[in-house]
């Protein structure tokens, strides 16, 4: 998978849940078994609209013609899908979440390794890491 294809599947699927994060909250997390009391309410619009922000990036990331700003969007991706597999890992595993939990890993766990691909393996990624 290329980079802007990678970038527009993360933009569309970041944008989509936001959406309900943001207006439907209560309705979202009932889908994994969470129960949102009006702070977690506040809080699920909050990760909302962190996540839309990080799909608008993804999105206007893939037109980037500089290798330099895509590697930005890319290494910002990363961290965002690598330390949100871990905290939903440990909270699946704590019980947080129902069977559903995992669906969220199957979706973060894969883009997790692509971006890690990105930053790490390509030769774009290679030349850039390289010592000069």
């Amino acid at each position: 998978m290329g980079t802007r294809t990678l970038l527009t599947v993360t933009a569309a699927l970041m944008l989509f849940f936001s959406v309900g994060f943001i207006l439907l909250p209560r309705l979202v997390f009932s889908i994994y078994g969470v129960v949102l009391d009006p702070g977690g309410v506040m809080l699920a619009r909050v990760a909302g609209s962190a996540i839309f922000s990080l799909g608008v990036l993804a999105w206007l990331g893939r037109n980037t013609p500089a290798p330099e700003a895509i590697r930005v969007v890319v290494a910002a991706l990363f961290c965002f899908f690598v330390i949100k597999s871990i905290v939903t890992l440990i909270a699946q595993l704590a019980g947080v979440f129902n069977v559903f939990g995992w669906s969220i890993l199957l979706i973060d766990v894969p883009l997790a390794v692509l971006y890690a691909r990105e930053v790490f393996y390509t030769p774009a990624a290679k030349a850039s890491l390289s010592l000069r």
